[in-house]
Formats: C-alpha cells, structure tokens, sequence
C-alpha cells in the first residue's frame, strides 16, 4: 500500500502547471475512491507524424478499461481538427479506446462537476461489467521480477523502474551479477556481436544549470526522451572520436516528487557525433528482446 501512496503522489501530482487539467484529475480520480483503480496522468502514446515518429499525451488514462480522459481548456478551440486526428491515432494504437473530454473553458464549475460525476459513474460501471464477466484486474505494484515474468521484451512504454544496476542486469541481459557497479560494460550474454550495456546517471539542475551528478558525468537528454547528450566536466577532450556502438541504456533518475532514484529503460541508444568533448546519442530502438537465463 505504500508503494501505491508513492505512485498516486508522483502521478496526480504531474499536471501541477494545467490549473484546470489538475482540478479535474484530481477531483475525478478522489471521487473515484478506489485503489484498485490505476490512473496515469500524461499518459505516453507514440504515433506517426507526417511519416515522421511521434507521440502524444493523454491527460488522464484508466488502463484497466483503456479509457482516457481529456480537459479541453480554451486552446483546444482553434485546433478541434487536430485533437480528432489525435483521438484517431491513439485508437490506432491502443485499440478499443474510450476517450471522454470534460470541457472547461466556457463551464461553470457545477457543470464542471457534473461532467466528472458522469465519467466516474461510466467508469464504476465498467469495473462492474469486468467482475460480471470475471476478467477485471486489481491494480497491483509489481516488482521487475513478476512484471517481466511472462514477457519476452522490455519496451520504453513499460511502466516499471529498477533499483540497481544488477537487478536490471541480471533481468534483462541474462546474467549473474552480485556487485556490478560499473554504468557502462559490454553484455556478455550476446556473443554474435558487441553491444553495451549503459546506466548513465541523470544531471542535476543547480542555480538553473544541468550538472554532474556523478564523477564528472553531465548527461542530460531532451523531451522527447530520444536524444541524450555527454560530457565529462573535468575532462578537455577536443577529439572528434567516440565509441560507435550500440547501447542498451537505462537512465537512473530521482523522481522529484519522491526524490526516489531508480533507473529506467529509455531504449537503445547509438552515439552519432562528437562536438568539443560532448557525445550526442540518437535512439535507433525502442525496445530490447530479454536474455532469459
């Protein structure tokens, strides 16, 4: 249960700059009234742009019954057009997808609360119908040992985090590491060819400026979570040489709401460029196939 109270803190906490959007997460999901019940604020959907990868948000996702929720504030006016094609691709991704706007922009606050009242009850409802047919799942915080218990891949989607540099390891590469401390080593598990495995460690803002967090080591990586950049601080390395394999990379980062660290799985990363010492490094897969033992 406590591991629920961490989670809920970090997720309804994630809309804190969207007035409105926060209200009606907040008030909808206490209305709920049920930890059996999983939200997901910004929940991350990828999608095609123009032939281009892409993604979206949904302000507020119910996995169990794969319903969204959207607070359509008064920009939404001028792109009505756009969130249909936004709503289009979500369903082309995600299947049977509900999605239920609430309208803010020009509601009082009772039809504001009505509107949250009316999605809560559709969604007690559809709690209700799963336990009729015997297919509802409890939400349950499961460790990387039961999560990953009956899959054959990790994804950047999977919503699961690992503490050490071994548990990750040791359950995704296959190996039997006690002490593996290193953030950056060769996978010897895969022997047809080299790739690496990679624990960078996130900097940190200070006086409004990325820092080290670790040894020297400023990484930092941009929004879309596809592109990270390195360099060392104490290290005035102008060679535009660099290491050109691929790397199984696992960010560690301290979550700011719990200000846990843990590392998680961004994807698989090959450096593309040398500038002045720092290396960027461009994401070529979003997915890794596991290593079972």
């Amino acid at each position: 249960m406590e591991d629920k109270k961490e989670y809920l803190v970090k997720t309804l906490s994630r809309t804190k700059r969207k007035d409105y959007e926060n209200y009606v997460i907040n008030r909808l999901y206490n209305r709920l009234n049920d930890l059996d019940i999983k939200p997901m604020t910004q929940k991350y959907v990828k999608r095609n742009l123009n032939g281009k990868n892409g993604y979206c948000l949904i302000d507020l996702y119910f996995p169990q019954f794969n319903i969204g929720i959207e607070c359509d504030e008064p920009h939404h006016i001028s792109r009505q057009e756009n969130d249909l094609l936004r709503t289009e691709d979500i369903i082309e991704e995600l299947g049977n997808y509900n999605e239920q706007r609430i309208t803010v922009y020009d509601k009082s606050i009772i039809d504001i609360n009505n509107a949250i009242d009316k999605i809560v009850e559709n969604i007690k409802i559809s709690k209700e119908e799963q336990i009729k047919n015997g297919i509802f799942k409890k939400w349950e915080i499961l460790s990387p040992q039961e999560y990953f218990a009956d899959k054959d891949k990790i994804t950047i989607w999977d919503d699961i985090e690992f503490s050490t540099i071994n548990e990750a390891s040791n359950l995704i590469f296959g190996t039997d590491y006690k002490g593996q401390q290193q953030a950056w080593f060769q996978i010897k598990t895969i022997t047809d060819k080299q790739i690496m495995a990679w624990f960078p460690q996130l900097a940190i803002e200070k006086d409004n400026t990325m820092v080290a967090s670790s040894n020297g080591w400023n990484n930092t990586i941009n929004d879309n979570k596809d592109t990270i950049f390195e360099y060392n601080e104490f290290m005035q390395n102008t060679s535009n040489d660099f290491d050109k394999r691929e790397r199984v990379t696992f960010m560690k980062m301290k979550d700011k709401i719990t200000n846990k660290a843990s590392y998680k799985f961004l994807g698989v990363f090959l450096p593309i460029s040398k500038t002045n010492g720092k290396v960027a490094y461009k994401r070529i897969d979003t997915e890794f196939q596991i290593i079972k033992n």
